[in-house]
C-alpha cells in the first residue's frame, strides 16, 4: 500500500478539527501513545531481525 504520510496527517487534521475539546484530548493522547508504541518495536523488530541475520552469516563463515 503506497500511502503518503502528508495525506494521513491531512486526514487525522480534518478528523481532528471537527471535534469538540474533550474529544480531542482523548484521542490525540491515544493516538500518540499508539505512535509512539509502534516505533518502539519496529525498531524491536529490526533490531532482532538484523542480529539474526548476522548470526546467519557467521555460521556460514565458520564452515
Amino acid at each position: 500500500m503506497n500511502v503518503n504520510n502528508n495525506d494521513i496527517g491531512e486526514g487525522i487534521k480534518n478528523m481532528v478539527d471537527s471535534m469538540n475539546d474533550e474529544e480531542k484530548k482523548d484521542t490525540l493522547e491515544k493516538l500518540g501513545r499508539a505512535h509512539l508504541s509502534t516505533i518502539g518495536n519496529k525498531s524491536k523488530i529490526a533490531r532482532k531481525k538484523k542480529n539474526k541475520t548476522q548470526k546467519k552469516s557467521r555460521r556460514k563463515n565458520r564452515k
